[in-house]
């Protein structure tokens, strides 16, 4: 018997009439067994049939080792290569209504939250399922819709908090996507501190990331972030640059992380207040902590309405910004709002943009497209990258390496290390 092999029923042959029943479910459950290295939709369409021509005594115990064959053979949900995927959920009971909620449900192209009503996911007895096909490289966020109910997929482990879920969600990762592993802490480099702002003035809260080995005799470029929560708890920035700056791969950098006013739509629509706050901030950074104080040297970043605010804050103030990323920007105007960085007599020199969206984003990946085909018409420095994904923290943090070493990368590292006379070129890497 191999290791993991299903156990024959004790004191039977296989035959015996006494032990016919319990010999009929171990050979079902042999069956699952011998299938689990096969993955994908036909595993379970076979696994369906048995379910379906069983007696409704046996479903428990056919789900159950199923559901165990998978884990061990795969994970859940079940994924094919194909880039078919079914969604499993194991019933109690109690239930009267399954639906499958994520980033690939949302209620309309103009808005990225999640349709509340989900889709109707096929019950019979307790097993409950949804067949989905997705691009082989996607990375989406899903939940269970249960008697109206939100509900983690327990059969899933691979969590993570969601901004257009609400709340904790599961990740479905697709075979052709690959982790970043920038994005994940490690314990064997020097780790950078983070200081909050103790001044009266400082609400929102502002928190300051500074590199490991910080040296006052060094100028150091620094990144604001709109969402400064967000950015350190959920897309985990620190890490991020911990782990860039450590090989090598970007110049070290000082983060400036700044939380959002109680309504956070009117602190990031156009709004003068936010310019305020933001003089203050760049003010006391400047004064505090040792930074460059050249445009080029500074970027604000910002996903969704704080996307918003990093491109209307470069707009406004290009005395202060070069560069500004903009994760899946909602920028809820028209592009000619932006007219002050298109038009050469207005800006004080190019603005570097990075800009990205998912194609799970309706409207906002639609936005970004034209965004950056109008700046890079205007001859603005555009980098664009679109993945297969939903209004994500999960992807918000994966995309932020590409972006750090867009701005602060090696070649451009390289040319800080020679400090030529006429500064470091700004020309934009082949995407």
């Amino acid at each position: 018997m191999s290791k993991g092999e299903p156990a024959m029923p004790r004191g039977c042959d296989g035959f015996a009439g006494s032990c016919i029943e319990r010999t009929r479910l171990w050979l079902a459950t042999m069956l699952l067994w011998s299938a689990a290295p096969v993955l994908g939709a036909d595993v379970f369409t076979e696994f369906l049939a048995r379910y379906e021509a069983a007696p409704a005594a046996e479903h428990a115990l056919l789900l159950d080792s199923f559901i165990e064959t998978q884990r061990k053979g795969g994970g859940l949900p079940i994924i094919a290569e194909d880039g078919s995927v079914v969604f499993l959920y194991r019933a109690e009971q109690a239930e009267k209504d399954v639906r499958l909620i994520g980033d690939f449900v949302t209620t309309s192209r103009f808005n990225i939250y999640w349709e509340p009503r989900g889709k109707p996911m096929t019950c019979s007895g307790a097993l409950c399922y949804s067949r989905q096909r997705f691009e082989t490289d996607a990375r989406l966020d899903y939940m269970f819709l249960v008697d109206g109910a939100k509900v983690v997929d327990p059969l899933n482990p691979r969590t993570l908090m969601s901004g257009a879920g609400d709340g904790l969600a599961n990740e479905l990762s697709m075979p052709a996507h690959r982790a970043v592993p920038e994005t994940l802490p490690r314990t064997s480099i020097p780790t950078g501190t983070i200081n909050k702002v103790e001044q009266s003035w400082a609400d929102p809260a502002v928190r300051v990331y500074l590199p490991a080995n910080y040296n006052s005799a060094n100028r150091y470029p620094v990144v604001y972030t709109a969402d400064g929560i967000g950015w350190l708890e959920q897309m985990q920035l620190p890490v991020v640059l911990d782990n860039l700056i450590a090989e090598g791969s970007i110049l070290p950098v000082i983060a400036v992380m700044i939380d959002s006013d109680k309504d956070r739509r009117a602190w990031y629509y156009y709004n003068e207040d936010y310019l305020r706050y933001l003089a203050r901030v760049i003010e006391h950074i400047d004064s505090t902590y040792s930074t460059s104080r050249r445009r080029e040297d500074r970027l604000h970043i910002g996903s969704s309405a704080g996307g918003r605010a990093a491109l209307f804050a470069a707009s406004e103030r290009p005395d202060w910004f070069g560069n500004a990323a903009l994760f899946s920007a909602a920028l809820d105007g028209p592009i000619s709002y932006f007219q002050p960085l298109l038009t050469k007599a207005k800006r004080a020199a190019p603005l570097r943009l990075w800009i990205s969206a998912g194609t799970y984003e309706g409207v906002i990946y639609d936005e970004a497209k034209v965004a950056a085909r109008v700046f890079r018409n205007a001859k603005q420095p555009v980098r664009e990258v679109y993945v297969h994904q939903g209004h994500s923290f999960g992807a918000w943090r994966e995309l932020s390496v590409d972006m750090l070493r867009f701005f602060f990368g090696k070649q451009r590292a390289d040319c800080k290390a020679r400090r030529p006379v006429n500064g470091c070129s700004t020309s934009v890497p082949e995407p």
